[in-house]
């Protein structure tokens, strides 16, 4: 099973996550038990099954547009882990998380649900 890395943007998009669900609140009184199920789902199922399986989810290639601190950070971790870092996306449900991976690393880089616009 892969060490799991977890991002400060990774974070930051669990945080902006919470507030576009506290932000649906008055339009749909159950959002925040969707976030709910995801978070929990993330620590007993997702993060889980990215680790013993990491190259399940659909293979992205590195944008050229892609945001500096995502640059710098994906470029960043070349190093140590010897150039041969792979970037996914995997679907749960209607949530999306962004991870890379090697041989010994899982990183979580973002996750998102499928409403949000500024997913990164």
């Amino acid at each position: 099973m892969l060490k799991v890395v977890v991002t400060e943007n990774f974070a930051a998009s669990l945080d902006a996550m919470a507030q576009f669900y506290e932000d649906q609140r008055g339009l749909f009184p159950g959002a925040g038990t969707r976030f709910l199920g995801f978070t929990e789902a993330l620590g007993e199922q997702i993060v889980p099954l990215l680790a013993r399986q990491p190259g399940i989810g659909t293979r992205l290639e590195l944008p050229l547009r892609a945001r500096p601190a995502e640059q710098v950070l994906l470029l960043g971790l070349l190093g140590p882990v010897g150039g041969a870092l792979i970037v996914r996306e995997w679907f749960f449900d209607q949530f999306a998380v962004k991870y890379a991976y090697d041989a010994r690393l899982l990183i979580l880089l973002s996750a998102k649900h499928h409403s949000q616009h500024d997913y990164r």
